[in-house]
């Protein structure tokens, strides 16, 4: 079984790569949304169609690379699937040919309208440690506006042992109220993650209106603060979800913990932060079982309510 985790990692630019990575990001936003019109004035999502139909023109027109143009398609053709309205110039999507990864040099290469640039990331330790061995082929390329930074985050994959059949399978229930139930008795309550959403949401209400240059500050300062409490959030409940799991399976290391595998359910709900999810596996097995059971796993940062039945 394959498993994906994607790493988050800093790109040093200078202000000349900066202005050609933004143009890049420009021209492929207005190609995303050429394409779009094409599919909308065609009537097909059909990826495969598209390209027939528009893909020597939008390379002609914004003098992309080819694959650069490839990969517009393809994210018009999934984006499709929840219809979009307008492409913004913040991402643009990699692959093998237009992206590489130098674990010599710690630097990946990136395809652009100026062509090939070099580009070293400002990592550390944790990053280093789970690209290291690794030929990623695929990654999205991002622009932060608020910080002006460039990230990019590389996909990893992974063949892991395939989890047994023997019932030592968990499913996950997500909802509003009950943010993710268990097949095994586990309950996570949204309510106070609905409640601080409530607080935060009243609390930038009157800080617009207010319009001051102070309230433009504590607004960022607590854009950045709900993001984190969230993010915690969001990893401290598949890392208890799997580690639950796994004691529950008597599991205490990886040689064991393949047994361990979230499962989607059918109808009208989903998988709780199944990335994370996945991000927790993988890490346990790449790490050692430890890595499941940290500090985040039972932070009390925000308070969730667990409930066995």
């Amino acid at each position: 079984m394959k498993l994906v985790k994607r790493v988050k990692c800093k790109l040093q630019v200078n202000t000349e790569q900066a202005a050609v990575l933004l143009e890049t990001l420009q021209r492929f936003a207005l190609a995303c949304n050429d394409i779009l019109s094409v599919s909308q004035e065609n009537r097909t999502t059909n990826k495969v169609r598209l390209q027939h139909l528009c893909y020597r023109e939008i390379k002609g027109k914004y003098g992309l690379q080819a694959n650069l143009v490839i990969r517009a398609i393809a994210r018009v053709s999934e984006a499709l699937k929840e219809k979009p309205k307008q492409f913004k110039p913040t991402s643009m999507n990699l692959d093998q040919r237009t992206f590489s990864f130098n674990e010599k040099r710690w630097e990946v290469s990136i395809s652009t309208a100026a062509g090939r640039l070099n580009l070293p990331l400002a990592i550390g330790d944790f990053q280093r440690n789970l690209l290291a061995g690794h030929k990623p082929t695929s990654a999205i390329l991002y622009f932060n506006k608020r910080k002006k930074e460039f990230y990019i985050s590389i996909a990893l994959s992974r063949e892991v042992p395939v989890p047994s059949k023997d019932g030592n399978v968990v499913g996950v229930d997500r909802g509003i109220y009950n943010l993710a139930v268990t097949s095994n008795g586990l309950e996570f309550s949204g309510r106070q993650a609905i409640h601080v959403r409530r607080r935060y949401a009243k609390l930038r209400e009157a800080l617009q209106t207010k319009g001051t240059k102070g309230a433009k500050r504590l607004l960022k300062r607590l854009s950045g603060k709900e993001h984190r409490w969230m993010a915690d959030l969001n990893h401290a409940i598949p890392a208890s979800i799997v580690r639950d799991a796994a004691v529950l399976t008597g599991t205490t290391d990886t040689g064991t913990f393949s047994i361990v595998a979230p499962v989607v359910l059918s109808g009208h709900a989903d998988i709780i932060a199944a990335d994370n999810i996945r991000q927790v596996y993988l890490g346990a097995l790449a790490e050692g079982f430890s890595s499941v059971d940290t500090k985040a796993a039972t932070s009390s940062k925000p308070t969730t309510s667990v409930v066995s039945n």
